[in-house]
């Protein structure tokens, strides 16, 4: 009869020591919310990580802007019929070492660019022999926003998208 009480002793230590293995489960569950906020924070990235991504297309582009309500008159727009500029085929890649290779219609235009500011908010082209300054409006991974004045007066707008 001791036998059998020693017995049940072990076996209930035993069961015992199972749920606790549960308990130590749910720890693992802690630790994949952590993984989670993590990813979270690395997509948090800044305009040169956001811009060097990839090579940009042109989706918009306007003449007269003046603010985010009043865009200006639109010279271009990807799809559109009545476009004054001819921008399908213009993409622009900005390379993490600071140079722009500028492709319009089969011809490469090669150059130089750079922020204008530590908060990366404006920047600076250089290409044949002209410098551009211009304004983010926004960088993301979707989107790449900007105005610049122009050489005739006219403040440009330009909403570059990933090329497809």
């Amino acid at each position: 009869m001791r036998k059998l009480s020693a017995l049940s002793i072990v076996v209930a230590i035993i069961l015992f020591s199972c749920t606790k293995t549960v308990t130590n489960t749910n720890t693992v569950t802690v630790t994949v919310h952590d993984t989670t906020t993590v990813t979270i924070k690395d997509t948090i990235m800044s305009n040169f990580d956001y811009i060097t991504r990839t090579t940009w297309m042109y989706k918009k582009y306007c003449s007269g802007y003046i603010d985010s309500n009043n865009l200006g008159t639109v010279q271009y727009l990807r799809g559109g019929s009545s476009n004054v500029l001819s921008l399908d085929n213009d993409f622009d890649t900005f390379n993490p070492d600071g140079t722009v290779l500028e492709t319009n219609n089969g011809t490469v235009l090669n150059g130089y660019w750079g922020f204008s500011n530590f908060q990366q908010t404006t920047y600076f082209v250089k290409m044949g022999g002209a410098t551009l300054n211009g304004t983010i409006i926004k960088a993301d991974k979707n989107h790449f926003t900007w105005y610049y004045p122009g050489t005739d007066g006219q403040v440009k707008y330009g909403e570059l998208v990933p090329k497809q």
